[in-house]
């Protein structure tokens, strides 16, 4: 693909806390360059939800307008794919089922995208919307774990499809938030699905991973077996709420509370200093102090409540913890806490890793915490995706000019 071919992505990530803009390229070896990199404090989320649409949209521009003096580029012929999330996105599979009647009984593409249409027809209403679609499984003639059946043999090509949807409304709401800070949307990306991308190898993939991407207002869990997305969702619990916590127990103000919690709290008392006492003013204008341990009896039940509500989470999905052979991966910001990784260890009983951004290069120093990995596996999957459509435009283009010849050949003898 030539240099001038290589698009530029932007990964939108609109958090309850911040709003991430990530400018960048794939390139040739699928890696990540990072071009530019904007972050503005959000105030209109809640919850992974916009509550206020007009700070929403200033935060975005914001963050743009950062992001594109780091590139120095305009965003606006940009090709811009923003990460949603929230309570209002379900997950579930669908099965469909076609016959393949051709004499040979090959399988076709055209065969693979009748079945899927058919495991979605009527998920699509007037008030939800597709978000995603991925198969887990094909089944041929009764024979299941197949992952791509085009050109194989069969009466019956059936698949188990992973659906996600979202609320018509909301989606609206982020594409009108985007579009008022001067940004078009190509397209929308689970927030789960696209943090995947970011920390993940193929090796946790084929194993069984769940990635936990603990932000602000969510947690959203992707979880993969055999290889393919088995599971999404989105838990409203965050980092937030550990500071609203602190906030309240601290009888302090909540920016100040998020300050302690990101200088001082921690999630097992053992991990806190023993002396450490903490200086704070509270809501009332008084000198406070607070101790170390404290913060602790505050932190851990809130992170231990949070992990139980992802296993029961994954029990509900049908997902055994043992099926996880890769463990479980934590990212996002609310992932630094200290003593988090202990914590989730003790309540799902795996393996528990910390990840970050990987195969990134250009400024991969500055996307190294956890907290940039939505907007990195935002990149890819735009850069992925804009790479399918040039192809794609190739190939039409190359089938036309052969067409064409092929025409002008055969009037040669009319």
């Amino acid at each position: 693909m030539a240099v001038n071919q290589v698009p530029l992505i932007v990964g939108l990530d609109i958090g309850t806390t911040k709003v991430c803009t990530l400018v960048g390229i794939l390139t040739e070896d699928h890696k990540v360059e990072v071009r530019g990199i904007g972050i503005a404090p959000s105030v209109g989320l809640r919850k992974g939800v916009i509550v206020d649409l007009g700070a929403t949209s200033e935060a975005i521009r914001r963050s743009g307008d950062e992001a594109a003096r780091m590139c120095g580029l305009p965003l606006t012929s940009a090709h811009v794919y923003v990460g949603v999330t929230g309570d209002h996105v379900d997950s579930f599979v669908c099965h469909g089922a076609v016959t393949i009647d051709r004499p040979d009984h090959d399988i076709l593409p055209a065969d693979v995208d009748r079945v899927k249409a058919m495991a979605v027809n009527g998920v699509q209403t007037a008030t939800r919307d597709i978000l995603l679609e991925r198969p887990r499984e094909f089944s041929v003639d009764g024979q299941r774990g197949i992952s791509d059946p085009v050109h194989m043999s069969g009466e019956r090509l059936e698949v188990d499809l992973h659906v996600v949807t979202g609320e018509h409304r909301f989606l609206d709401q982020v594409r009108q938030c985007v579009d008022q800070a001067g940004l078009p949307v190509d397209s929308l990306i689970l927030e789960a699905v696209a943090t995947g991308e970011a920390v993940l190898t193929a090796d946790e993939r084929k194993l069984g991973c769940a990635v936990l991407d603990l932000g602000g207002g969510t947690t959203d869990v992707a979880v993969y077996l055999d290889g393919e997305l088995a599971h999404t969702s989105a838990i409203p619990v965050g980092g937030a709420h550990v500071t609203f916590d602190l906030s309240y127990g601290l009888q302090a103000p909540y920016q100040k509370a998020e300050d302690i919690k990101v200088r001082y709290a921690c999630a097992q008392p053992e991990l806190c200093d023993p002396d450490g006492v903490i200086q704070y003013v509270n809501v009332r204008g008084e000198q406070c102090e607070a101790e170390h341990a404290f913060l602790a009896e505050v932190v851990g039940p809130r992170m231990e409540e949070l992990f139980e509500l992802v296993g029961k989470d994954l029990y509900r999905a049908g997902i055994d913890l043992t099926q996880l052979g890769a463990g479980v991966v934590l990212t996002g910001g609310a992932s630094r806490l200290t003593g988090t990784l202990a914590v989730a260890r003790n309540v799902l009983g795996v393996l528990v890793r910390e990840a970050q951004p990987i195969d990134v290069v250009g400024h991969a120093a500055r996307v190294a915490g956890p907290q940039f990995s939505t907007g990195v596996g935002l990149v890819r999957i735009g850069g992925m995706d804009q790479l399918k459509r040039i192809q794609h435009t190739e190939e039409t283009s190359f089938i036309a000019r052969m067409r064409t010849f092929w025409r002008n050949f055969t009037r040669l003898f009319d």
